[in-house]
C-alpha cells in the first residue's frame, strides 16, 4: 500500500505543535502545575513521533489545519520563502 502526504499537510502539524509548544512555555512562566505541564510536553512529544512516521510513511496524515491556512502567508514570511 502506498501513503501519501502532502507537505503542507506535515508543515501544518510542525506548525500546530510549536503553538502548543510555545502556549505551554507562557503556562510555565505564570506558573501552572508542573505535573500539567509534563504532560502537555510528553503528548507534544508524542505528536512529533507521528511527524517521523509520517515522513518514513508509516502513518497517513489528513487534514489541514484553518488557522494555519489562514496565516500561511505570514508563516512563509517569517521564514523566508515568499
Amino acid at each position: 500500500m502506498k501513503y501519501n502526504f502532502s507537505f503542507i499537510q506535515v508543515i501544518n502539524w510542525l506548525f500546530v505543535c510549536r503553538q502548543n509548544l510555545l502556549d505551554t512555555l507562557e503556562e510555565h512562566k505564570k506558573g501552572a502545575n508542573k505535573e500539567e505541564i509534563i504532560k502537555k510536553l510528553q503528548i507534544q512529544k508524542k505528536k512529533l513521533e507521528m511527524v517521523k512516521d509520517i515522513l518514513d510513511r508509516k502513518v497517513k496524515l489528513q487534514g489541514v489545519n484553518k488557522d494555519f491556512l489562514k496565516k500561511f502567508h505570514q508563516i512563509k514570511k517569517d521564514y523566508g520563502l515568499d
